[in-house]
């Protein structure tokens, strides 16, 4: 390269090679994107049909178990039914998690896609008509990072399956938990 044509030249490739690079990139994550995006879509479509078609209560745990589990990497996902005998950080409706004690530290560890949940475990509660009706306890993956956006989904999957549990709903005063009772029976 002796001419100035031909280093002006150069540097025009290697800012549209730069360039073009960054928009591969940049499509490749928007592929991604829209990808999880409809896996997550479709994880609350299975268990809205299995809703809708009256399935069995079981079938209907097992199946958010199953997609919740999928849908965070966790290592285990079970349904726990009132009383619960262990207090665990709280997957709040938000998508935020709270810890189970005030003084407990919060320590936020984030990872490739999001933040790693608590080694101990975190609470997804089921409600159904504004009251709980039962948990997943999830036990995470050491290493993988939860999205805002997984967090949520994990949610509406958790309310999927609380509205099928309508005759698990309980109030205070039952003897499924001390202090609640079952207002309403299939």
């Amino acid at each position: 390269m002796t001419d100035d044509d031909d280093i002006e030249t150069t540097i025009i490739l290697l800012v549209v090679g730069v360039a073009m690079g960054q928009f591969a990139e940049w499509a490749h994550k928007s592929r991604r994107a829209t990808q999880a995006a409809r896996s997550e879509l479709g994880r609350l479509r299975r268990v809205a049909d299995l809703v809708s078609q009256d399935a069995n209560r079981n079938e209907i745990k097992l199946a958010g178990q199953t997609e919740i589990t999928a849908l965070l990497g966790l290592q285990e996902c079970r349904f726990e039914e009132p009383p619960f005998d262990v207090v665990l950080p709280r997957l709040e409706r938000s998508g935020v998690l709270e810890h189970a004690a005030a003084h407990h530290p919060v320590v936020r560890r984030f990872v490739r896609g999001g933040f790693e949940l608590p080694a101990e475990g975190v609470e997804l509660p089921v409600y159904n008509r504004g009251h709980q009706v039962g948990r997943y306890v999830l036990k995470p993956s050491s290493g993988v990072g939860v999205s805002l956006e997984q967090r949520v989904v994990a949610l509406g999957l958790a309310d999927q399956v609380g509205a099928a549990l309508a005759e698990w709903a309980i109030r205070p005063g039952s003897p499924l938990a001390p202090g609640w009772t079952v207002i309403s029976a299939r």
